[in-house]
């Protein structure tokens, strides 16, 4: 049943936030294998992808990478643009914490101008503040600066409603 996917799916992202990394992968093998058992795919990608974080996040950044490049198959399959940027974000992460510097900046790159064009304003600084992470590691000062500056001015722009909205 779709709705029992996506309790435990929650569940499953839950326990992970909690630190318990072999209950996460016991819910993810169930939901993986549920998933595809009833051809939800938009699920069986979520539940790659989250597969990817926790490879990640035990150190495993091959099995994260193909995590994630599961998941970007699928998302593409389904035509998911939101996702397909935030897993080729991910990508770019991953890519730039490896020395992989030109295939993190296409990543970074793509997922920004998927934000752009959708006008997502919060992860369009956040693509900007990876992309000028990235440009500081190899030492380009001047375009670190110049996105790191938009970054900073969007953010600006997206937490000034919120200080207002505060007592």
């Amino acid at each position: 049943a779709p709705d029992l996917l996506e309790a435990k799916y929650h569940l499953s992202l839950v326990v992970r936030f909690l630190g318990d990394y072999d209950y996460t992968d016991q819910l993810n093998k169930e939901l993986l294998a549920a998933a595809e058992a009833s051809g939800n795919m938009s699920m069986l990608a979520a539940v790659q992808s989250v597969s990817g974080i926790l490879a990640w996040r035990r150190g495993d950044k091959d099995a994260a990478r193909d995590w994630y490049n599961q998941s970007l198959e699928n998302y593409r399959a389904e035509n998911n643009a939101d996702y397909i940027a935030s897993v080729t974000a991910n990508l770019g992460i991953l890519a730039a914490t490896s020395g992989q510097y030109q295939d993190a900046e296409v990543r970074f790159l793509e997922a920004l101008q998927h934000y752009q064009q959708s006008g997502d304003r919060f992860n369009e600084a956040t693509a900007l503040k990876n992309l000028g992470n990235l440009y500081t590691d190899q030492s380009r000062y001047a375009e670190a600066e110049a996105v790191l500056e938009e970054s900073l001015e969007l953010r600006r722009e997206l937490e000034l409603p919120l200080q207002v909205a505060l007592p």
